[in-house]
């Protein structure tokens, strides 16, 4: 289910369809709900491919074979169901994000969206039930490694309220403890920063790469 909360309204869509990759390539299906440039389209495009085959390296033998991208604008409401999600190697996935021409930051956002929910499909799919607290740890790295193979850097982040303080006192202890542990993947990765100069995580040494692989493949 993909719900983006707001004001219900009559969609107005362009479809916008491409398959990437020359051989096991993603088949891509946007459906431009907010009136977008052509330009901001060919970035959501762009970053979703690279972003697909980095989960490809991090999850052996998975694949999203079909995704359809709904993007739209700030404060319109969208509620979606999918019937299913198909094969580890053939994933067929819909998902809505907002987007605004020119912000680069809901680009990402989109991005680290996708990669922790693919995440959550990859360690589940491995013929297990999961990890429990420790797969939401996962994805939560998974965001941040995803970002960083699509767009060269991370801040572990992409809003401030992404890392705020959580105020957890009206959640259930099975909320609170997934929450705690998505936050804590989010210190894990701000340690790798050269602290007080670097404001993105520029990776020359390899530790960050080599911290992705141990967290996500290593996991499994």
């Amino acid at each position: 289910m993909s719900i983006l909360p707001g004001r219900p309204g009559e969609l107005k869509c362009k479809t916008v369809e491409d398959r990437l990759g020359p051989t096991e390539g993603l088949h891509l299906l946007v459906q431009d709900c907010a009136g977008l440039a052509s330009e901001t389209l060919a970035e959501y495009v762009r970053s979703f491919g690279v972003a697909e085959v980095a989960l490809r390296h991090y999850f052996d033998g998975m694949r999203v074979e079909r995704l359809e991208l709904i993007l739209l604008s700030p404060g319109v409401q969208h509620l979606g169901i999918s019937k299913g999600v198909g094969k580890r190697n053939a994933l067929r996935l819909s998902m809505s994000f907002r987007a605004i021409d020119g912000d680069v930051n809901l680009v990402r956002d989109a991005i680290r969206s996708f990669a922790h929910e693919v995440a959550h499909l990859g360690f589940k799919s491995a013929g297990d039930r999961g990890l429990g607290d420790d797969e939401e740890y996962a994805a939560g790295v998974a965001e941040s490694c995803v970002e960083y193979d699509t767009f060269g850097d991370t801040r572990g982040y992409v809003f401030p309220e992404d890392i705020a303080e959580p105020h957890t006192s009206s959640f259930d202890s099975r909320q609170r403890n997934s929450l705690l542990s998505s936050r804590r993947a989010y210190v894990d990765v701000a340690g790798f920063f050269d602290t007080g100069r670097a404001l993105v995580l520029e990776d020359r040494s390899g530790n960050f790469r080599r911290f992705c692989a141990a967290q996500l493949i290593g996991k499994r």
